[in-house]
């Protein structure tokens, strides 16, 4: 009998926690929306080229 209560009260602690983390989401905040252009966020410096160890020019 007593075995049982114990077993609820765990139950009930952990869908209380779960609970509040699927509340508590991500901590983003504020509307989420799509960026009109994602190129502006990308560097505009570009890669220098790849050079090996052995090559001299």
């Amino acid at each position: 009998m007593c075995g049982t209560l114990v077993l609820k009260k765990r139950f009930l602690l952990c869908l209380l926690v779960l609970s509040q983390l699927a509340l508590a989401g991500c901590g983003y905040r504020g509307a989420l929306y799509l960026p009109e252009d994602a190129t502006d966020n990308q560097p505009t410096q570009e890669a220098a080229p790849a050079t090996t160890p052995g090559d001299r020019n």
